[in-house]
């Protein structure tokens, strides 16, 4: 997912229907960004979760999350 980005030069890649148990930042070895929404609630498996993944310019160029 982050090379198909970065080839076709992509700062902001929304992901939907994440299975991801949890909502955050998570800062990738490849120095992108992953902000992921949902439930607080790490047992709820039934809500779908959407995400974003952000290249590090777009990161600094986020106001609030």
């Amino acid at each position: 997912m982050s090379r198909e980005k970065d080839r076709f030069r992509i700062d902001i890649m929304g992901l939907s229907e994440v299975r991801w148990n949890t909502a955050g930042r998570i800062m990738l070895a490849s120095g992108h960004t992953l902000l992921l929404s949902g439930p607080k609630d790490e047992d709820d498996h039934l809500h779908k979760k959407e995400s974003l993944l952000l290249t590090k310019t777009a990161h600094k160029s986020l106001l609030e999350w």
